[in-house]
């Protein structure tokens, strides 16, 4: 029955595809020039630049730094703190990319790489919050951001005692290859370029519903879309802020599809709790800054 009903919507798909061809140019061109205006400008660099962190063998430096503190608290690696600092700035999925890369070169276990990836699932703030404001006042952008990065990290509290094993290799044995550099950054690019054309294409064919309950299976599927729409739909502002932390919290299918693409070894069933579980702490902490008038 399931076979059935899936290869049901595969055939539903490629009709309406067909059906919908000019929706499907449009769909392909527009998510490509997002994705080269805005995605490849803010990730292509932080890729480069983790990626010579790691082989340079510079990433011992730092960690030994900064990392200390960091993994008494979440009782991982001192090599956490990479991923968490740089998940700040570039957002997900860029934190599967930095956790598959540091797996590559043996700084990290497989089982480590899933702790790391349940709470450094964040945003790129330069994005979001440029999304946000377009239905948001600035000071309720940065706040939703803040709940956001608040909520991930006290998952990795509650989760701090999953048990990993730490290693303690202290050699990378390669040297700096620029072009393979080049090569894994671009093909990561290129998978979230193909995502993202996907999803879109999904929530552009699919039949016009109420324009909410629409905007809501968009939010569950692909959450730049969802929040871009949100400032056409006719809704009171406190429930534009609290969508806003659903789509958030939870990142949308196309982004987990995005992080199990690149960091291979994704324990989705840990991944999609730690989801809700987000999802869970941000509604709450939504409601203290609101009951304290600060949201």
């Amino acid at each position: 029955m399931k076979n059935k009903l899936t290869k049901i919507t595969i055939l539903l798909f490629l009709i309406l595809i067909f059906i919908k061809k000019d929706i499907m140019y449009y769909t392909i061109y527009n998510t490509t020039l997002i994705w080269f205006k805005n995605i490849v400008p803010n990730l292509f660099p932080m890729f480069i630049i983790s990626s010579l962190i790691i082989e340079s063998k510079l990433i011992y430096n730092l960690c030994n730094i900064l990392g200390k503190t960091f993994s008494k608290i979440f009782k991982t690696s001192k090599y956490g703190i990479f991923v968490f600092l740089l998940s700040l700035i570039s957002g997900s999925p860029s934190n599967a990319k930095y956790i598959k890369d540091l797996k590559d070169n043996n700084l990290i276990t497989k089982e480590e790489g899933n702790k790391l990836l349940i709470f450094t699932t964040n945003y790129n703030p330069l994005l979001i919050i440029s999304l946000l404001n377009l239905y948001l006042n600035k000071q309720t952008s940065y706040k939703i951001l803040l709940i956001i990065v608040l909520s991930n990290i006290i998952v990795g509290i509650i989760n701090r005692n999953e048990k990993i094993k730490i290693l303690n290799n202290k050699n990378i044995n390669k040297n700096i290859d620029i072009s393979n550099i080049i090569k894994n950054t671009m093909d990561t690019l290129l998978m979230i370029l193909g995502t993202l054309i996907f999803f879109n294409l999904i929530i552009n064919i699919l039949p016009t519903f109420n324009p909410l309950l629409k905007n809501i299976i968009n939010g569950l599927l692909e959450i730049t879309t969802a929040l871009s729409s949100l400032k056409y739909i006719n809704i009171n502002y406190t429930l534009k802020v609290l969508l806003s932390l659903v789509y958030l919290s939870f990142g949308g299918l196309s982004i987990h599809i995005q992080i199990k693409s690149i960091f291979t070894d994704t324990n989705y069933k840990l991944f999609f709790k730690s989801r809700l579980l987000t999802l869970i702490i941000s509604m709450f902490l939504f409601l203290l800054f609101h009951s304290m008038k600060l949201l």
